[in-house]
């Protein structure tokens, strides 16, 4: 995945296109809002009645299958803040393709991004996709950093933990410092580990290689632990009625994208 459509579509986190049968584009917003949504709809097709809710569908909702316990391996603290840089995974070489079974969220801290001395988070965790666990049966998960002449990592090698459950599905994280690390040489290491997959019946040994460079991944999101996430929900909620008819220029009684930024950014110059 190289997110193609997600940046020529704008890198909004959570767009929304309507487009028609001829491939125009009808109607577009920075913000998914489903009540929109319909409004731009019953612009083109006309109001329905009854319109159907969600509740009328009686879907039943069911958790998906437990495939390992999880809560089981304490997470990580990261020090202080941290951003997401990018990485690549290289296919897993065998006699037989193989899936990528596990994926790297790498993390810089603002030294590191700034200076090329800092630490370096590392985030494996399995792609549900393919419905595998670890096995701790056997040897933890091993992380080899390859050595450099520019720069320098401590460890070079790290080890996952012991877990006393046999298997889990929690992430195994590492934190590693690096120092004089040049943008313009990325870092490459190797990740062996084992993984089972009781569906099919199997639980063999895995490497993966990874490449690492030091720029921001403008794809990846926004790090849960380095702040609050409580403003972003907020953006989706109701304002209240005063902001409301200040804001809504088209007097449909509701607030839409631009007029919602037009409103904090507003708010914020007060």
């Amino acid at each position: 995945m190289d997110n193609r459509t997600k940046h020529a579509f704008g890198n909004a986190p959570n767009s929304e296109f309507l487009i028609g049968p001829d491939g125009k584009i009808v109607s577009m917003h920075g913000w998914s809002d489903p009540n929109q949504l319909r409004r731009d709809l019953e612009k083109i097709l006309g109001k329905v009645s009854p319109a159907t809710q969600i509740s009328d569908l009686n879907m039943k909702v069911e958790a998906p299958p437990k495939l390992a316990p999880s809560g089981i391996v304490p997470r990580l603290n990261k020090p202080g803040n941290m951003t997401a840089i990018s990485v690549k995974a290289s296919p897993i070489l065998s006699i037989k393709p193989e899936p990528l079974y596990i994926k790297l969220r790498p993390e810089a801290d603002n030294a590191l991004l700034q200076s090329g001395n800092g630490k370096l988070y590392l985030g494996f965790f399995l792609d549900p996709l393919h419905r595998v666990h670890w096995n701790n049966l056997v040897a933890p998960i091993k992380v080899e950093v390859r050595s450099s002449d520019s720069f320098k990592v401590t460890p070079s090698i790290s080890n996952g933990p012991k877990v006393n459950q046999p298997s889990d599905i929690d992430p195994r994280e590492f934190i590693i410092d690096v120092t004089n690390w040049n943008r313009s040489e990325p870092m490459h290491l190797n990740v062996s580990y084992f993984a089972c997959n009781d569906d099919e019946g199997w639980c063999r040994p895995m490497k993966q290689s990874f490449t690492i460079h030091l720029s921001r991944d403008g794809d990846a999101g926004r790090p849960i632990g380095n702040r609050s996430m409580g403003s972003g929900r907020q953006r989706q909620g109701t304002p209240p009625p005063h902001i409301i008819k200040r804001f809504d220029t088209n007097g449909d009684g509701q607030l839409d994208f631009q007029e919602r930024m037009k409103a904090r950014g507003q708010m914020r110059r007060r």
